[in-house]
């Protein structure tokens, strides 16, 4: 499966918008935007963070929530 199957399909089962998938992960929403869309191919540390996201999305979205604290 592509990236960008695999990213759609996570954010569909998560009920997130791109830019509310990008806000709940710290990701940057234009990133979201082009891996879905196929412009962009992410590197293999993006995908292991996609199976992080699909095995614990509230354990990852916390750690996400929680970047401030390590500046």
């Amino acid at each position: 499966m592509t990236a960008a199957k695999r990213l759609y399909r996570l954010r569909c089962r998560l009920r997130l918008t791109q830019r509310a998938f990008a806000e709940r992960f710290a990701l940057p929403y234009g990133v979201i935007k082009d891996v879905e869309q196929g412009r962009f191919q992410p590197v293999q540390s993006f995908v292991v963070l996609l199976a992080a996201i699909e095995a614990a999305p509230e354990t990852v979205a916390e750690a996400a929530a929680n970047l401030a604290k390590y500046g």
